[in-house]
């Protein structure tokens, strides 16, 4: 029985006509967890063992202290294996003290919790689960690795105080299952990242533990992949799953340094539900520009957004199931009245084969400044003029679902351009679980809604609909605000395949907020088909 078995019996029992795909997802996981458990119960009691599980806060200590109280009245307890954790992946300035209170609580808190409750002096075996963040790092995991590393001191202590007790930290790297989902194997794959198969982890803990003479410390990983391995290595169970080879990336790679991954999923970024094309999500090119723009600020810290120059979309990131998006950056250069940095949108990705490809989706330079630079107000672009759009945009001409459907009105639209009033983003929270940062850089709502305004365009005026391409120039000179905001998009010049144009957007006091010139859209009749409406939602 599969996941996906089990996505399809619970659809066709639920009375939840709102489930979602993050919702279905959870369910989903939890019987396949106690599936799992029980397995392993079975097995256990196979083999002589009397197993109880008992679910309780680890973090409370009285909950803790009772369940261990029951549990010495069958005898002394002899081990404690402390494997708890969860993780919540953000960057510093993006991480809130409710993230860091779950990863940093349920490690440090659950293990203090457990040992206040136990005799020390009863234990011959004591074992926690710490990471090999603690001692190399890694992006986003600031809180894990401190909890971490707070394990591996607190295995030292006990051992100081109790000689005769086997205490052991093991700084796991990932192992071939449980957090590492398929989408984050391919990355730690593609970093040359070993995964430790779970037969032989298993067998290395049980080794370790049995070691009277052993370190506190140990860090264990995985074996190095290897291009063209086909199974695993000498010693290594074949039972384990054999090391799949390393992604290869492009020639242009050797000037450029990963910096972000995002897991992409349409239950962790449920916006992609209602950014389909021919039935299938699709990265909106707008969160490609406002991941290039976070990237490219966090790798150049004390520096502020200003824009982007020659932003490329090359090849449109259609999910078929998930995949990995890793972003680069090149080495800044030091420009007369800004810092200019070259990003690219990667995607990660398997092949029928099982073989990890790499794929470049977008190019573009960052533009930066100093924080402290002014920027000169501009002045607004001249009034569009020509009838209002009488159709209904969303029903009749464009693709986007519930979350993009933010225009509110299109008062003018000619050949000369589209003016359209419309709502903005909202915080990068409102859209996903997964979030960079608490506030956006650009407004990919509103770039958005930039692009359809051109869809429409291209409709009314040339009869066909359209795509980004990309455009030469954004400048951002406000931040987007909470209200509304009118979007003018002036066209100059077009034929039946492309169109250019200059776009702007201004806010309720007439500032402009951004400017997008060069804008660039391919053309197309035949989009008609892969633009049936999205009627999916969150």
């Amino acid at each position: 029985v599969t996941d996906a078995d089990i996505k399809r019996v619970l659809l066709a029992n639920t009375d939840d006509e709102k489930v979602t795909p993050r919702k279905l997802a959870r369910r989903t996981q939890r019987i396949l967890r106690d599936r799992e458990m029980r397995a392993t119960f079975d097995q256990l009691q196979q083999a002589g063992a009397t197993v109880e599980y008992a679910a309780v806060d680890v973090q409370s200590v009285d909950a803790v202290a009772e369940l261990v109280t029951r549990l010495r009245t069958r005898g002394p307890i002899r081990g404690f294996v402390h494997g708890a954790g969860v993780l919540r992946d953000h960057h510093i300035a993006g991480k809130s003290i409710e993230d860091f209170d779950a990863v940093y609580g349920t490690k440090v808190g659950g293990s203090f919790a457990v040992l206040s409750a136990l005799d020390l002096e009863e234990l011959r075996v004591c074992a926690f689960f710490s990471s090999t963040t603690a001692r190399l790092g890694r992006v986003g995991q600031v809180d894990y690795a401190m909890a971490n590393e707070v394990l591996n001191k607190v295995a030292h202590c006990i051992r100081r105080d109790h000689p005769k007790t086997r205490v052991v930290s093991f700084g796991w790297g990932p192992w071939d299952g449980g957090m590492v989902t398929p989408s984050l194997r391919t990355v730690f794959e593609s970093e040359g990242v070993g995964l430790i198969p779970l037969e032989g982890g298993a067998e290395f803990f049980v080794d370790e533990l049995s070691r009277a003479d052993g370190p506190v410390e140990v860090v264990v990983m995985g074996p190095t992949p290897t291009p063209g391995s086909s199974g695993p290595p000498p010693g290594e169970s074949h039972d384990a799953p054999a090391t799949r080879p390393r992604a290869k990336l492009s020639a242009h790679d050797a000037s450029m340094r990963v910096v972000q991954h995002i897991e992409l999923d349409t239950q962790s970024h449920p916006y992609l539900l209602d950014h389909q094309l021919d039935g299938k999500p699709v990265l909106p090119a707008a969160f490609m520009a406002e991941w290039s723009a976070h990237t490219a600020s966090h790798a150049n810290p004390g520096l502020r957004f200003l824009g982007f120059e020659d932003f490329r979309v090359l090849r449109g990131l259609q999910l078929d199931g998930s995949a990995v998006v890793s972003i680069a950056v090149g080495k800044m250069e030091r420009r007369e009245h800004d810092y200019a940095v070259p990003c690219e949108v990667r995607a990660i990705s398997d092949v029928s084969n099982g073989e990890p490809v790499v794929a470049l989706h977008s190019r573009c330079t960052v533009l930066l400044s100093e924080p402290n630079s002014s920027v000169e107000a501009p002045t607004r672009a001249p009034a569009i003029t020509g009838d209002p759009c009488d159709s209904n945009v969303y029903d009749e001409i464009l693709f986007h679902g519930p979350r993009f459907r933010a225009i509110a009105s299109v008062p003018h639209c000619s050949a000369e351009g589209i003016v359209a009033t419309h709502e903005t983003g909202g915080s990068p929270a409102e859209w996903s679980d997964v979030t960079l940062r608490n506030e956006w850089l650009t407004d990919p709502l509103s770039l958005d809604v930039g692009f359809q305004a051109m869809i429409v365009w291209s409709q009314q005026v040339r009869g066909a609909r359209s795509l980004p391409s990309g455009f030469a120039r954004y400048r951002q000179f406000l931040d987007f605000p909470s209200t509304a905001v009118t979007l003018t998009a002036t066209v100059r010049d077009a034929s039946d395949h492309a169109a250019h144009a200059d776009l702007e957007w201004v806010d309720a006091d007439g500032q402009v907020i951004a400017r997008m010139e060069g804008y660039e859209c391919t053309i197309d009749a035949r989009l008609a088909k892969a633009f049936a409406p999205s009627k999916q939602s969150e």
